[in-house]
């Protein structure tokens, strides 16, 4: 099975253990390099968030390619 190149703020929340506002909070105060955060124009707006595969495996010190188990079990829930 070929993996995306994006995983979503809840699988990158599983892996790391941490809630998925967690994530969005380190990504977007720059602690933790996952991706990419798109600012949201106007007060009310909310930002996106894109989790790349790679930049997440070097993170938590895995292979760019690793398939983490988090994934298998998101996608076996579809």
């Amino acid at each position: 099975m070929m993996s995306s190149e994006i995983i979503s703020i809840k699988t990158t929340a599983a892996i790391l253990g941490i809630h998925p506002q967690g994530v969005r909070n380190l990504m977007a105060s720059g602690k933790a390099d996952l991706g990419f955060v798109a600012k949201a124009k106007g007060r009310n707006g909310h930002n996106s968030y894109r989790v790349y595969r790679a930049k997440l495996a070097k993170y938590v010190g895995r292979e760019p390619d690793y398939v983490w188990p988090e994934e298998e079990a998101a996608d076996g829930a579809c």
